[in-house]
């Protein structure tokens, strides 16, 4: 669908990806796949809150003026700003235009890294030194925004994504709900546990930039002690002091959450952001450019006590050895007769391959019997398919990237059967059923996946139960065997189920990728170049979980 916008004119995919509180959002298409349309079910029409959106699309104007919207790089860039704003013809406001949220500030499966898989032990959080890193961003957003007196008021784990790495940094979402920090508000958002003491006991009626700056010192609290930190009022009306300090804290750090938490009714007392930025660069940083290992090591032992334990692994008694049955001496070997020619070794008829028994999932080859003569019946183990299978003699060209140009491609693969036996290079899949092996490998390679979120990779396959390519009907086993061909050839390929990634059209094809990630599509399709695959069996592919389809793929 087409936006126009006050500044310009956008084109965005017709169906919403999400939708949050009072607004649907969709996707960018084309060459504006670095944004979304924000829609608000109700237009926004009393003149005071417009002309407050239209203030917060010329900072984010301002912000993102020297080139490409980038979220995380300042603390300016670190809030996600409206960048345009669409209207009716009264002039109300309909929706508006802002950064996409990279992905590398999101889990698996296109979920938010909030705030609470920083602060609270059960989430496993990192260490401290992105811990710490994560919260002086933080705290820099809130000093930028006090500094252009602008306030949040619902400042809760839910409205921070961070992001881990060699460069951890923090995003503040909803921009477009910021207000003029000296605005008195009569109503307002609230979070439990991170609820201002001042609105519980009436003081004020909603949240207001001193809210702000209690909730950051709240998750200050939280995220580098990793305590639960609910500082709620009791039952008999007083307040819970922040008892989880140890006796070694910076003394800075302890002196802000006495002022702040420990006198929650004192507006005057209250620091400021600009103050926790002061104070955190002082214990954990070294003239102020690189880590203080001894007070991150002291964090460290404070923080991991509040750890859960390692889950327990009890093992059950194995049960009472069979007896063991006596050995039966195979008969004696006579020599041949002298006047007899030794017999040549045995060596089975040649006959066309043998198409694979089918195999029912839970059963194995070994364990038929088999009737001998005299009666004698003996456990045979059957090698079934075992490298029986022949390939047809033709070259295999590794590739088949397509899915989408499948029939052009140039590769020729017999299917084999779906228990044939590879190296330990060639795949991790231990399961008979091949379409078990497929979604074994892939949970196996998921991790190496994940951390290609966001780029650039080159492409080698894309095939689901039914493809046809080059006069071949693909199954889960050829597939597999497919894979398996390409793993022998690169062994670093990774396997990836469509679904998993918002930049596929079509859900339900296994994705071959090479872990060679570039910030752009014509890097990856070098890779292919310097390999020699072909145009239809290597090129460009997107892997995002926020992008749309629409670009998320550069043919050679």
């Amino acid at each position: 669908m087409r936006i126009d916008g006050r500044h310009s004119s956008y084109e965005f995919e017709d169906d919403e990806f999400a939708r949050g509180g009072a607004a649907r959002l969709f996707r960018g298409a084309g060459r504006h796949t670095g944004l979304v349309y924000k829609k608000y079910l109700e237009p926004i029409r009393d003149d005071e809150p417009v002309a407050k959106v239209h203030q917060l699309v010329g900072i984010g104007r301002k912000v993102f003026t020297r080139g490409p919207v980038v979220l995380g790089g300042t603390p300016e860039s670190s809030v996600c700003w409206p960048t345009d704003v669409e209207c009716d013809r009264s002039g109300a406001v309909i929706g508006v235009v802002m950064p996409v949220i990279p992905d590398e500030f999101f889990r698996k499966q296109g979920k938010a890294r909030t705030l609470s898989y920083l602060v609270l032990a059960r989430t496993d959080p990192p260490g401290s030194s992105v811990r710490v890193s994560v919260l002086i961003r933080v705290a820099e957003i809130f000093a930028w925004l006090a500094a252009n007196n602008l306030a949040h008021g619902d400042f809760s784990d839910a409205n921070i994504v961070w992001r881990p790495g060699l460069q951890p940094g923090a995003v503040l979402i909803d921009a477009d709900g910021l207000q003029p920090a000296d605005r008195i508000a009569d109503k307002g958002m609230k979070t439990p546990h991170w609820i201002d003491p001042r609105v519980v006991a009436g003081v004020v009626p909603a949240h207001d930039q001193l809210s702000d700056w209690y909730a950051l010192a709240l998750s200050m609290y939280r995220g580098l002690l990793l305590v639960p930190g609910n500082l709620d009022r009791q039952p008999d009306g007083s307040w819970p002091k922040p008892s989880h300090i140890p006796a070694n804290f910076p003394k800075a750090l302890r002196q802000l959450f006495d002022r702040t938490l420990g006198a929650p009714l004192d507006e005057s007392g209250r620091a400021a952001p600009a103050e926790w930025v002061t104070a955190l660069r002082a214990a954990y940083l070294v003239n102020d450019s690189r880590f203080d290992r001894g007070a991150l090591t002291a964090l460290d032992h404070a923080a991991d006590a509040r750890r859960p334990p390692p889950p327990t692994v009890r093992f059950q008694p194995l049960p009472a050895a069979f007896p063991q049955q006596p050995r039966v001496q195979p008969p004696p070997v006579h020599p041949p007769p002298p006047h007899r020619p030794p017999a040549a070794p045995f060596a089975p008829p040649l006959r066309p391959p043998m198409a694979p028994l089918p195999v029912t999932r839970g059963t194995t080859a070994s364990g038929r019997v088999a009737k001998v003569s005299a009666g004698v019946v003996v456990v045979v183990a059957l090698v079934i398919g075992l490298n029986a299978t022949a390939k047809t003699g033709t070259t295999t060209q590794p590739g088949g990237g397509g899915g989408v140009r499948s029939t052009e491609s140039s590769e020729q693969l017999t299917s084999s059967s779906p228990d044939t036996p590879t190296s330990d290079t060639s795949s991790r899949s231990t399961s008979t059923d091949p379409g078990i092996a497929l979604q074994q490998q892939a949970e196996s390679d998921a991790a190496g996946v994940e951390a290609l979120a966001g780029q650039w990779v080159p492409q080698l396959s894309s095939k689901a139960v039914g493809t046809r390519d080059n006069g071949t009907v693909y199954d889960n086993a050829s597939i597999l065997d497919h894979y398996r061909t390409l793993k022998s050839s690169y062994s670093s390929v990774l396997l990836l189920r469509s679904d998993s990634f918002s930049t596929f059209k079509r859900r339900g094809f296994w994705v071959v990728v090479m872990p060679e990630p570039a910030s752009t599509g014509q890097a990856a399709n070098s890779w292919c170049d310097t390999h020699g695959i072909d145009a239809n069996n290597c090129f460009a592919k997107l892997l995002s979980h926020t992008a749309g389809p629409e670009g998320a793929t550069l043919n050679r």
